[in-house]
């Protein structure tokens, strides 16, 4: 259950009477959890967005501020995920829930984003040969991270496809599974023609030509493919984040899908981003040398550093993702490999104020019991993230004019 008011709270709150709360329930504007008394409770998450639109009414220009911070009034409408205080959703599906079947893989997930009123389709992260892409591997740095790499490929992709800006939903589709065969080709650091003719057979889980497989290979994490897997999928999509958002903009001026997931992995490759990443790794590091758990944790807190990873101000209750994959990192791996970071996330659970795991940290945990760099988390993460990406340029296609913001003039 997310967070609740009583009644009374909730009527104070909404500064009106019970009966017109008990209209709003009945309108459907207020879900009421029923408890074992007579008496019920009212959802806070519903509360607080009556309380943004009344405030709407009388102070317009706040809300416009508001509407684009963490908790700030919806600005889009979307039916691609939502998020309440404790779960998130991809469509109408509980991610426990979808990750809990066997027969769930990224590529079943991407179907599910994608193709909402046919969830079989086959995804198949393939494309055709490009003229002159393949020339690229030896032209570029041998030092360029993988990341750097797709933003080169799929820039020479859309310059190369002809039919980029056809925009309906089967071709941004097609598009997209070869936007992200190039993110993948970018991380195995080979495009030599051979590397685009992979053979279009269904892809499921022991595939050893889906995403994770192909991920793990590259990564040399082959016989963890499954848990690479599961990762890329808690990645996948996440409501309107700034990544998203940008996709979203580009996507409502027309601009083609390889343009759309430029503009979503150039905001993760951002400071507040990415770096978010790095200094995860360090205050991990910092933990792991200090003479006790206990005794660095103190004296970080003493210095006033910041905890990257912990807390989320989406999930009051935890973010769901990190916990289902902390829980298959336990099972899946032999306890040596997770055990250090299991002490340290035992110390930091008694001092609430620094907040719960977020996937941010459990993907820097996972990359490294299975040997790999902290920069690999962010791979997964972005070349993940592009399903979403490319699921929100789908909706966006769909929508009339530009996204386009107004902004307050502030006088010196």
């Amino acid at each position: 259950m997310s967070e609740t008011y009583t009644a009374q709270q909730a009527a104070n709150l909404l500064g009106i009477h019970r009966k017109s709360l008990y209209a709003y329930v009945s309108r459907g504007l207020i879900k009421a959890y029923d408890t074992p008394g007579r008496s019920k409770l009212y959802d806070a998450d519903d509360i607080k967005r009556l309380q943004q639109a009344k405030q709407g009414k009388n102070q317009p220009h706040k809300v416009a501020k508001q509407a684009l911070s963490w908790h700030g009034y919806p600005v889009l409408h979307t039916e691609v995920s939502r998020i309440d205080s404790q779960q998130l959703y991809y469509r109408t599906h509980a991610i426990d829930e979808l990750t809990s079947r066997l027969d769930t893989s990224f590529e079943h997930v991407t179907a599910l984003l994608w193709h909402p009123h046919n969830p079989d389709y086959c995804v198949q992260f393939q494309g055709e040969k490009l003229e002159n892409l393949h020339t690229l591997k030896d032209a570029l740095p041998k030092d360029l991270p993988p990341l750097k790499r797709a933003q080169i490929y799929w820039s020479l992709a859309e310059h190369e496809d002809m039919i980029a800006y056809n925009l309906d939903p089967e071709h941004v589709a097609h598009t997209g599974e070869f936007i992200i065969h190039l993110g993948l080709s970018a991380v195995e650091h080979s495009l030599s023609p051979d590397e685009f003719q992979i053979p279009a057979s269904s892809i499921t889980h022991h595939n050893m030509s889906s995403a994770s497989s192909r991920l793990a290979r590259s990564l040399s994490m082959e016989s963890h493919s499954h848990l690479l897997d599961l990762a890329m999928i808690l990645c996948a999509e996440h409501e309107l984040n700034a990544s998203t958002f940008a996709a979203r903009v580009a996507a409502s001026t027309r601009a083609s899908p390889y343009s759309v997931c430029l503009a979503g992995l150039s905001t993760v490759l951002g400071q507040h981003h990415a770096g978010t990443t790095l200094r995860i790794g360090v205050w991990l590091d910092e933990l792991l040398r200090a003479r006790s758990i206990k005794q660095g944790i103190a004296q970080r807190m003493r210095r006033g550093e910041s905890w990257p990873g912990l807390g989320h101000k989406l999930y009051s209750q935890g973010d769901p993702r990190a916990k289902i994959l902390w829980e298959a990192i336990q099972k899946g791996l032999p306890n040596d490999l997770w055990e250090p970071y299991r002490n340290i996330l035992q110390e930091i659970e008694k001092i609430k104020e620094l907040g719960k795991p977020s996937i941010d940290l459990m993907l820097v945990i996972m990359i490294r019991a299975l040997d790999g760099c902290d920069e690999d988390a962010l791979t997964i993460f972005a070349l993940s993230r592009c399903v979403g990406w490319i699921a929100h340029a789908m909706e966006q296609y769909n929508e009339p004019g530009i996204i386009r913001p107004r902004a307050a003039f502030k006088h010196g």
